[in-house]
């Protein structure tokens, strides 16, 4: 116990360790424990210090004791009675490698960990089940927090700023073509050069939060300029069948490819209802003559304008730029075609199963439906 009373100079190292507790430890219930007992330091009494912290007397004494005999570690919570934990130190090891190699280092087509991949994983490799609320503690436990990466464009820093500087440099002499400036005119000078030939070299690309460890920034790799490519797609609500293709650009005549798509992969013994966005290339002129040609067959239920929360497909397409575009660069685009075209190979979706997963691979899609 701290002997407030007849050890002065132990009291007054012991509130400089609680008041540095207070401030600077990052567990909260260490901080809040040294709180109250700073209170009693500064001289309330143990009654007193209870009431303002609605606890006992008893516990204070206690807390005295531990951080007289232990310091900071007797303010720590003990370990407590009840059923064991599920998981082992070499599970928490394979957690913690897991967390640091990422999701396809399992051949996983995902970028980054989610708490319900890791719980997936973890039930896979070594046949262990918890809930997803404990998997959430134990990452926490094991140093990691869920924050925002940084990305990083150094590998395409040279080549972007030779391009920024060329173009600089023919918009300057022809600037003093024009006699519109003069060679000793500022803009010609290193500081404001090296300013205007850095700006244009790092775009701004959008990020998600990932799971790192904490006091350690993540910075992702971003391909600094864009190439993209195009995946019509529509699922069979009844059997969970997702039918897709792929095109260089997006359009009528892309669109009417895939519409073909459909009409020879959908059974013919019963008509399909094709629920659509209002995009103006799906009501054209030439989408009008293709509904009329598949009347009967394929009918168009357009959804009200602005309205794609309405489109269970959206959850599709966020499904997937999840597991492949999210923190990804793809230094090749036609690797990144043949990723989303064996992801989509793959993948059923169920909106509103009973049982089970309702995408495969893993993904509850139940909850947000």
């Amino acid at each position: 116990m701290m002997d407030v009373a007849s050890e002065p100079k132990s009291e007054t190292q012991g509130a400089q360790q609680l008041r540095h507790l207070t401030k600077t430890d990052t567990d909260p219930r260490v901080r809040r424990r040294a709180q109250a007992l700073l209170v009693v330091a500064d001289g309330e009494t143990l009654a007193g210090a209870a009431r303002l912290f609605h606890t006992s007397a008893y516990r204070f004494q206690v807390l005295l004791s531990r951080f007289a005999a232990e310091g900071r570690d007797g303010l720590v919570d003990r370990p407590r009675g009840g059923r064991p934990t599920k998981l082992s130190p070499d599970d928490l090891k394979f957690l913690e490698e897991a967390l640091d190699a990422g999701p396809q280092a399992y051949e996983l087509p995902m970028t980054i960990w989610s708490i319900r991949d890791l719980q997936a994983l973890l039930k896979r490799e070594r046949q262990v089940e918890i809930s997803v609320y404990t998997m959430h503690r134990v990452v926490h436990d094991l140093g990691f927090c869920y924050r925002r990466p940084r990305h990083d464009l150094t590998h395409r820093q040279e080549l972007g700023d030779a391009q920024a500087g060329a173009a600089a440099q023919r918009v300057l002499e022809w600037l003093q073509k024009k006699r519109l400036i003069q060679a000793s005119d500022p803009l010609l000078s290193d500081s404001i050069w090296s300013t205007w030939t850095n700006v244009k070299s790092i775009p701004i690309p959008t990020r998600a939060m990932v799971w790192r460890r904490k006091g350690q920034p993540m910075k992702v790799p971003a391909a600094g300029e864009d190439q993209k490519f195009t995946v019509f797609g529509g699922v069979d609500y009844a059997s969970g069948q997702v039918l897709w293709q792929t095109s260089e650009r997006k359009g009528e005549v892309a669109f009417m490819a895939f519409l073909e798509h459909l009409a020879a992969t959908l059974p013919t013994d019963e008509p399909v209802v094709v629920v659509l966005d209002n995009v103006g290339y799906h009501k054209s002129h030439a989408l009008r003559e293709v509904w009329r040609r598949y009347a009967g067959r394929l009918q168009p239920f357009f959804l009200p304008a602005y309205s794609p929360q309405l489109n269970l497909i959206e959850r599709l397409w966020r499904y997937v730029k999840q597991r492949l575009a999210c923190h990804r660069w793809w230094n090749r685009l036609d690797r990144l075609i043949q990723a989303t075209e064996v992801l989509l190979a793959n993948l059923e979706a169920h909106f509103h199963a009973t049982n089970g997963p309702t995408f495969r691979p893993a993904q509850n899609f139940c909850q947000s439906a």
